[in-house]
């Protein structure tokens, strides 16, 4: 049984940010299974990664032996990918386990499992029960990479075709009916329907959209208001500027960036008597500065 942990860890959710900041993810794969029948190993797929903005690739399916359990105890072991395209083996300390449902390793506090090493992508923890003849429980810890700007240098992601459209690389999926290519005069990763001609589009450093599809890209000069899921980039070299959210809805998110080196302040304005955070307004002070703003259908959060 391969699950999705039920306790987030700090360590975890640490690490999730690391890796955001030295493009480190996965591209596709690398999952871990039990063996079939089960046993005391598990399988890794072959897939690919980047590791610090470097293409990892595991060519093939490799099976990687669980030590020994412990004779009293549970304990969490970890599965990571390294730089040098080898799977690195962790064992972790075996301890009583305290968890908010004993029958569930997904929900459990301890044991706790290694911490991912410098350099490395977790892939998985693997529940190693007291005593356990075979594994039948894995935890999914791979976090996949949300391309940007280094998409440029993934010459080997697994679509057919690469074609150069203005200068760009270009990657189309098997039938040509999509395609996905970073565009820098907005900033974002477009992704291209090739059958209806229409395009999508997520910014770079972007967090996942709860709203649904983003609606457009602006870049404003002057005070603006902004709508549901649009992404707004803002230039004030020519003076400060004021962007007011839209009114407050469950799930609504809005993206805003300073893209000017001025030192004039963009500030971000609730559209009522809202919040921002707690507060009436929010400042955006250097350039290239981005805040993600999500509403829980009565104030404005930064996330």
């Amino acid at each position: 049984m391969v699950s999705q942990r039920q306790v987030i860890r700090s360590d975890f959710l640490n690490s999730i940010l690391l890796m955001s900041q030295n493009r480190t993810g996965i591209i596709s794969g690398l999952a871990v299974e039990p063996t079939d029948p089960a046993s005391m190993n598990v399988i890794v797929r072959a897939g690919s990664a980047l590791i610090s903005k470097s293409l990892v690739e595991l060519a093939d399916d490799t099976t990687v032996s669980i030590s020994t359990p412990d004779p009293d105890n549970p304990r969490f072991d970890l599965i990571t990918l390294k730089s040098d395209a080898t799977l690195g083996y962790y064992t972790g300390t075996a301890e009583p386990m305290v968890a908010l449902d004993t029958s569930d390793p997904k929900t459990a506090v301890k044991p706790v499992p290694p911490t991912t090493p410098a350099g490395e992508t977790p892939l998985a923890e693997v529940w190693v029960p007291a005593d356990a003849t075979a594994i039948d429980t894995i935890i999914d810890r791979r976090i996949f990479f949300i391309a940007d700007q280094s998409l440029d240098q993934v010459d080997a992601v697994k679509f057919d075709a690469v074609h150069l459209a203005d200068g760009k690389k270009q990657y189309y999926g098997a039938d040509d009916d999509f395609s996905i290519y970073f565009d820098s005069a907005t900033d974002s990763l477009r992704f291209r329907d090739e059958v209806n001609a229409t395009e999508s589009y997520i910014p770079r450093k972007a967090s996942v959209n709860l709203a649904g599809p983003i609606s457009k890209v602006t870049v404003q000069t002057a005070d603006y208001t902004a709508s549901l899921s649009e992404v707004v980039l803002v230039d004030a070299s020519s003076g400060a500027v004021t962007i007011t959210l839209p009114a407050p809805s469950t799930g609504a998110i809005v993206w805003i960036k300073k893209i000017d080196n001025s030192p004039n302040a963009v500030t971000i304005a609730p559209n009522a008597t809202e919040k921002i955070d707690g507060a009436s307004s929010f400042i955006i002070a250097a350039q290239y500065e981005s805040y993600t703003l999500v509403s829980d259908g009565t104030d404005w959060f930064v996330v």
